[in-house]
C-alpha cells in the first residue's frame, strides 16, 4: 500500500505550464487595465480643471454684460426722463403762447424817441 500512496504523490497535473502562462498573461492585462485606469484618470481630472476655468471665465463674461447692461438701462432711463421733461417744457410753452425757439431769440427794442425813462 506504501507504494501507491507514493505513485499517486509523483502524479504531476497534465497542463502546469499553461496555468501559470494564463496567470501571467492576466496580471499582464490587469497591471494594462491598471495604467490605463489611472491615464483615464487623469485626463477626467484635466478636463474637470478645464471646463471650471472655462466656466469661470464665463460667469466673468456674464458679470461684465450685466453691467453693461445695467448701463444702458440706466442711461436709457435718464434719456427718458430728460425727453419728459423736455416735453413737459414744451408743453407749458405753448400753453403761454411762447414758441420754444422765440425764447432764444433776442427781442427787437422798441425804437427811441428821445423819452430818457424809456432808457
Amino acid at each position: 500500500m506504501d507504494t501507491d500512496e507514493e505513485e499517486e504523490e509523483d502524479i504531476a497535473p497534465a497542463h502546469p505550464s499553461t496555468h501559470e502562462g494564463e496567470v501571467r498573461k492576466l496580471k499582464e492585462k490587469l497591471r494594462n487595465l491598471g495604467t490605463q485606469h489611472d491615464s483615464l484618470l487623469e485626463g477626467a481630472k484635466n478636463n474637470a480643471r478645464i471646463a471650471q476655468e472655462r466656466i469661470e471665465k464665463l460667469e466673468e463674461q456674464v458679470k461684465a454684460l450685466l453691467n453693461r447692461t445695467n448701463k444702458i438701462n440706466q442711461d436709457a432711463e435718464r434719456s427718458r426722463k430728460l425727453y419728459r421733461e423736455h416735453i413737459e417744457h414744451m408743453s407749458s410753452l405753448a400753453v403761454t403762447g411762447k414758441d420754444s425757439g422765440e425764447i432764444l431769440k433776442p427781442r427787437q427794442p422798441d425804437p427811441y424817441n428821445g423819452d430818457p425813462e424809456k432808457l
